[in-house]
């Protein structure tokens, strides 16, 4: 199809046929292709590292574990009021915090923030038994003790079911478990289930380097039962 549209303009032009047939050359010639920079790759979010060091960064932190609002419109569940009332008192105890200059202060600090988030990973499993909330509003609050951990600066250490429980026992939580038996061999010792996972604060140490305390998983391990 091309050399026979070739051919009907070179026989109905004036212009010599090498001139019609550069032109051609010219008019089908591609333009250069161009091409698009391969997107910068997507850095992690950077670990949030408890590092405080002077009165205001202290209160900024304080900030963060004071934000409950978004429990309020549950608390009319008694087992709820009392588990924040816990943790307003860790907090309150804080406000006289102020030793920065201590190498153990942040260590100190991660400790009573553990405090704060295991109670609230208490809330966590409450939730998901409790008979006084509709499942809707147990997912919500659920997702507020989510949020409120992750904006406190808790990340989490990921498992999944079929992972050698040797390796959650290495993080410290070696009795954060249930049993359960199995007539299978090749199961023995690996995680069955997850309910809560391991939850991880990080801190500047007296090294200076971050440091971690790891806690609040809760999983069930299969263990092998001959019949």
């Amino acid at each position: 199809m091309l050399i026979k549209s070739l051919l009907e303009r070179l026989r109905g032009k004036k212009r010599s046929p090498k001139e019609i047939l550069q032109r051609h050359r010219q008019q089908t010639k591609s333009e250069p292709q161009q091409i698009k920079p391969l997107p910068e790759p997507t850095a992690p979010p950077p670990v949030f590292v408890l590092d405080i060091k002077d009165e205001y960064a202290m209160n900024t932190y304080l900030a963060h574990l004071r934000n409950l609002t978004a429990f309020e419109s549950f608390l009319s569940l008694p087992w709820l009021r009392t588990r924040l009332d816990r943790v307003n008192k860790i907090i309150a105890a804080l406000d006289s915090w102020d030793d920065f200059a201590n190498e153990e202060f942040n260590f100190k600090l991660a400790c009573k923030v553990r405090e704060i988030a295991l109670n609230m990973l208490s809330v966590y499993r409450d939730a998901k038994t409790t008979s006084s909330l509709n499942e809707s509003s147990r997912e919500s609050l659920r997702g507020a003790v989510e949020d409120y951990l992750a904006a406190t600066g808790l990340t989490k250490k990921i498992f999944n079911v079929g992972d050698a429980f040797d390796e959650w026992a290495d993080l410290g939580m070696k009795d954060s478990y249930e049993m359960t038996y199995t007539d299978k061999r090749i199961l023995s010792a690996t995680i069955a289930a997850i309910e809560v996972q391991p939850h991880i604060i990080s801190y500047r140490g007296e090294s200076g380097t971050p440091e971690q305390l790891i806690f609040g998983g809760s999983c069930r391990v299969y263990k092998f039962k001959e019949d």
